[in-house]
């Protein structure tokens, strides 16, 4: 099938003449008057006339020049709408046989992940729960220029590289309580370098932590202290119940551990005032 045109477009006219010089001619010497006119309060009503015919003059032209426009892309307009619905036409098998060209290339692509997923669960061995396959399949993989034995190699080469990089990181915060947080950043993306930052992250919160506690262990405290004593009835039930106030003096753990010896013997007890930290 073969585009013919059959309309013999050197007839159609290459230049729309009319007398264009002529009027240019004319309307530049008369336009002069309007070019320098002056308006004043006494020539306001003569100004609004004289822009009035100059506007129909505008409009008389814009008329003509739309005009043979529509004139002139009468033919083409028709012959467009023409050529729209043949392309169309072409359109509609040229999509059917592309879609079942990606069907077929789509199957071709699976055929070749299956092969490298067999590959990667024959060398990775036990670490099957912590590299995936999925976490490192490249969409490259699936070219049809990509040869087997180049991406079985590649696969290789990555599963020995997350092995050695999960090594290294075990072997580095072995004994950071962070260790594990760590490793599962790593394993989102494989990645050493995010690994490392988020690391550093975690660092600087457990030595700040540190320091606040060394501050509080370190500094006295001092407390005041009014307590009620109070035995369970139901433990000595002729017993009497009893207050007594008094101002407490020492460490941190001291306060501590005087809190915990009230409340393990069922003192009741408020705090009223606390010093230091």
């Amino acid at each position: 099938m073969d585009f013919k045109l059959q309309t013999d477009l050197n007839t159609l006219p290459s230049v729309i003449e009319f007398n264009y010089s002529e009027l240019k001619a004319e309307m530049t010497e008369r336009l002069k008057y309007y070019n320098n006119l002056v308006v004043s309060e006494n020539s306001i009503k003569s100004a609004k006339a004289d822009k009035a015919n100059l506007n129909k003059l505008i409009a008389a032209i814009e008329s003509e020049r739309k005009e043979v426009k529509r004139r002139c892309l009468e033919p083409y307009n028709d012959f467009e709408a023409k050529c729209k619905e043949l392309v169309m036409l072409v359109k509609a098998p040229v999509v059917a046989i592309d879609n079942q060209i990606k069907e077929f290339e789509n199957i071709k692509k699976q055929e070749k992940y299956d092969k490298l997923k067999s590959c990667f669960d024959n060398y990775i061995g036990d670490m099957a729960d912590i590299i995936k396959f999925d976490k490192i399949l490249n969409p490259k993989w699936g070219n049809a220029t990509a040869k087997i034995d180049t991406l079985k190699a590649e696969i290789e080469d990555n599963i020995d590289r997350i092995k050695k990089e999960l090594e290294t990181l075990n072997a580095e915060y072995a004994d950071k309580p962070y260790k594990a947080a760590v490793i599962t950043e790593y394993c989102k993306a494989y990645s050493t370098s995010q690994a490392l930052v988020y690391a550093a992250q975690l660092q600087r919160e457990e030595e700040l932590q540190r320091k606040v506690l060394e501050q509080t262990k370190t500094q006295p405290v001092q407390q005041e202290v009014v307590q009620t004593v109070s035995a369970s009835q139901s433990q000595q039930p002729k017993e009497q119940l009893g207050t007594c106030a008094f101002r407490v003096i020492g460490t941190y753990n001291q306060i501590k551990n005087l809190r915990k010896f009230m409340v393990d013997n069922g003192i009741k007890f408020e705090t009223i005032k606390t010093e230091g930290n």
